[in-house]
């Protein structure tokens, strides 16, 4: 497939990944292990000074804010490394991009999705929301002071109640001491109801047995009821279990059928709108084709001598231009995304993918 150069989606892909890739390429640096940088070195070097100094010095303010001006200024160097390593990633990316579109190394299918995946995700999502990230990065200052000074409020508060409560908090000699006599207390309400629970159902035994023994044929007619009663209620289960299956099948046939009819005209609406939808701008062009032919000599016959030569003429005459030229760039559209579909879809049928060669390509 051949593109051109003037093509919506070629300047889709050429925007999204090569001029524009960093949304792409943030945070990576690529294969490059980081040097030991000079502010690295001084902050080092200051540390182990620091270890030679006596206590009062090295706890002293003056050294502390020399340490942290040198950490300051090693992560400065280090984020400006990681910057300058991120753009010639970018770059060297970009170059790479470039280079295999226009030597006919990229193969349609990849083609395709990349330009998708631009579409949606870095002019729907990147290109949309990068002035809302930039707004956030202006003001981050701002919204971290105010953070710092309601998390100030905050354990303010904290401390403040827990000064009014430190009364009424209980030492950890009598926490634990009540800890322990909790314990105890439920060990003993716990060993209580436990006995009575056993010496009660001890005699409920002993009064169950002296009635058996009085009364052997209750007994036996009870246990005739009950068993009576179990295979009765198995042959419920099994007439209900087989009841189920049978309903589950016919639901099952049934579903399944009424899906096949739902799938399969779901699919004729979507192939019909698709074909009317194709039909409507294939009948669109071609009436406007008709119509520019048809009136071509009136237009070549049209002048405005009759207009003035003033402001309105040439209001006039940008309006038209405007139309004419919006009618020419959505036909250009529909042209280039249809040449683009077909393609792709010709090329899944076929299940290969062709290089893509770029017309009038410059290295």
């Amino acid at each position: 497939m051949k593109l051109q150069r003037t093509a919506w989606h070629f300047r889709v892909y050429m925007k999204a990944y090569v001029t524009d890739r960093s949304w792409l390429d943030h945070g990576n640096i690529g294969p490059v292990e980081r040097p030991r940088l000079l502010e690295e070195e001084a902050y080092h070097a200051f540390e182990e000074k620091m270890r030679s100094m006596p206590p009062e010095q090295q706890f002293g303010q003056e050294t502390r804010d020399e340490l942290l001006k040198l950490e300051g200024a090693w992560q400065k160097a280090d984020n400006d490394w990681r910057q300058e390593q991120e753009a010639a990633y970018t770059e060297s990316r970009s170059r790479e991009v470039r280079e295999r579109l226009y030597a006919g190394k990229t193969s349609l299918c990849p083609y395709f999705w990349s330009v998708v995946f631009g579409l949606v995700i870095y002019y729907g999502v990147v290109r949309s929301t990068r002035p809302i990230w930039q707004m956030f990065s202006r003001i981050a200052i701002s919204e971290a002071a105010a953070l710092s000074a309601i998390g100030l409020v905050i354990v303010a508060f904290i401390g403040y109640g827990a000064y009014e409560s430190w009364n009424e908090i209980p030492t950890p000699r009598q926490f634990v001491t009540g800890i322990v006599v909790d314990v105890q207390r439920s060990r003993q309400r716990s060993a209580e109801d436990a006995a009575s629970q056993a010496a009660y159902e001890a005699l409920r035994l002993r009064e169950r047995q002296a009635w058996e023994v009085a009364h052997p044929e209750e007994v036996a007619h009870r246990h005739q009821q009950q068993v009576a009663y179990e295979q009765e209620q198995e042959q419920r289960n099994v007439a209900r279990r087989a009841a189920m299956w049978s309903k589950f099948k016919k639901d099952f046939k049934r579903l399944s059928v009424e899906g096949g009819l739902f799938l399969a005209k779901l699919l004729a609406l979507f192939v019909g709108g698709l074909a009317a939808l194709a039909l409507l701008f294939y009948i669109l062009g071609r009436t406007f084709t008709f119509l520019a032919w048809l009136l071509r000599p009136i237009a070549r016959r049209l002048s405005f001598r009759s207009v003035p030569e003033t402001g309105i003429r040439a209001w006039i005459v940008r309006q038209l231009q405007r139309v004419v030229g919006a009618w020419v760039a959505w036909q250009q559209f529909w042209k280039e995304t249809r040449e683009l579909v077909g393609a792709f879809a010709w090329a899944r049928y076929k299940k290969l993918c062709p290089y893509l060669e770029v017309a009038n390509s410059e290295n």
